[in-house]
């Protein structure tokens, strides 16, 4: 069922901070379940200069197709204008290891945030959570809690989506993927 959500890439498309003249960094972590994921910190500057404090950090977590590489475009004003940008790619996107499943999606993009609060000069009171499609899964519960979330094309339930591109094949399928509210930090 996962190969009906997930359309991960590994290729480089050469599109990332290092095309656009900005100072990132590479990070890997290791999730709880000990997958290691990859992502880049590009922190805010002008100029190719870092500033000494940025407005915030955006965590962006692309949909479920490509990777990183691909997805850099939409950010790459944030650092010029002084937010960092931590994005990163989920299991088995990229250059991060493993294989992508619902469960694996959602330990990632925790782990992702948890490593990100950790990381120094990051505040993790000024993080904002920027996601395509399947960041609704940082909405699950308090310990993944952001200053606040957008959410771009995001769909309400992994049914839902299957149904539309396959109508009716639920009626024939036992698949039963939880569902969880949105809970947001003040």
């Amino acid at each position: 069922m996962n190969s009906l959500f997930y359309f991960p890439n590994q290729k480089d498309y050469e599109s990332g901070p290092k095309q656009h003249s900005q100072v990132y960094s590479d990070h890997y972590w290791q999730t709880a379940d000990g997958v290691t994921l990859h992502g880049w910190l590009i922190p805010a500057q002008r100029e190719g200069t870092l500033m000494e404090e940025a407005m915030g950090t955006v965590l962006f977590a692309h949909g479920n197709a490509a990777n990183i590489t691909t997805h850099y475009w939409l950010l790459s004003w944030m650092p010029k204008a002084g937010i960092n940008v931590f994005i990163f790619d989920y299991r088995g996107f990229g250059q991060s290891k493993g294989r992508s499943t619902f469960k694996g999606t959602e330990l990632d993009a925790i782990s992702a945030l948890h490593y990100l609060k950790s990381l120094e000069g990051i505040d993790p009171d000024k993080i904002i959570a920027l996601g395509q499609s399947m960041i609704v899964m940082l909405g699950k519960n308090q310990d993944s809690a952001v200053k606040g979330l957008i959410v771009d094309g995001a769909f309400y339930n992994h049914q839902s989506i299957a149904n539309y591109y396959l109508p009716g094949a639920l009626a024939f399928l036992s698949l039963k993927v939880m569902v969880h509210p949105i809970i947001l930090s003040p």
